[in-house]
């Protein structure tokens, strides 16, 4: 296997996201996205913002917030050594964190 992915999963709390007339989903529902599965929060009144072949957005707006769930996948390429392989991934996040 020339590449790995690497899926990365942040759930937080956000400022608001421009509002667009999107429906509920059911809870746990399963997406694929480029060779990953993907399930959706596992509770009610999440909506699914965005989705494409490398990222998977979720939004559930109540009175204590809004609340985003996601999913990104980078792929990388393989490295020889575990410290290679920290070096390399230190440098995607930085890479990352400038965009």
């Amino acid at each position: 296997m020339n590449r790995f992915v690497v899926m990365l999963t942040t759930a937080l709390l956000c400022v608001a996201v421009s509002a667009r007339a999107q429906t509920s989903i059911k809870p746990a529902s399963i997406y694929h996205q480029n060779g990953i599965t993907v399930v959706s929060p596992n509770q009610p009144g999440w909506r699914l913002l965005k989705r494409d072949k490398s990222e998977t957005v979720f939004e559930k707006r109540d009175e204590s917030g809004i609340f985003n769930a996601s999913v990104k996948i980078i792929r990388t390429k393989t490295f020889e050594t575990e410290k290679d392989r920290l070096t390399g991934w230190e440098a995607l996040k930085q890479e990352n964190s400038v965009s």
